[in-house]
């Protein structure tokens, strides 16, 4: 899918005004594997330029939305930032191997996540917003 660089970010622009006629920005940023800011520029005909990488990871998610299906996941690597658990680390995290211990039950662990999954939401709005401006 290799383009003339001067035309891939308005063909890149074209493809995701499409999928976001059909798709969240957020499916798009998991399909894709490519951070919100970017593809919000994309999509507002912002970026002066889009590098093989991206074009290719918008390809993949626009050919995988035309033909209906679910758009794949991005490939697993390494995000920035981003440290591989040890082992060590990974039994830490886990707490007490004893679920008798009581730290936490399913309740309290999946009022948490909804607490949390409300204030990433918030977040990735707020995020959205400051790319417009």
């Amino acid at each position: 899918m290799k383009q003339d660089p001067d035309n891939r970010p308005m063909l890149a622009q074209r493809m995701l005004q499409e999928m976001l006629q059909g798709m969240t920005t957020a499916a798009i940023v998991r399909a894709s594997g490519i951070n919100t800011v970017t593809i919000g520029n994309i999509a507002k005909g912002k970026a002066l330029r889009v590098t093989d990488r991206v074009y290719a990871s918008i390809g993949d998610a626009y050919e995988q939305f035309k033909s209906g299906g679910t758009p794949p996941a991005p490939a697993a690597g390494r995000t920035r930032g981003a440290k591989p658990k040890t082992a060590a680390s990974a039994k830490s995290a886990a707490g007490p191997a004893d679920a008798s211990a009581g730290y936490f039950d399913a309740a309290t662990l999946q009022a948490e996540i909804d607490r949390l999954e409300k204030r990433v939401t918030v977040l990735k709005q707020m995020i959205s917003l400051a790319s417009q401006l």
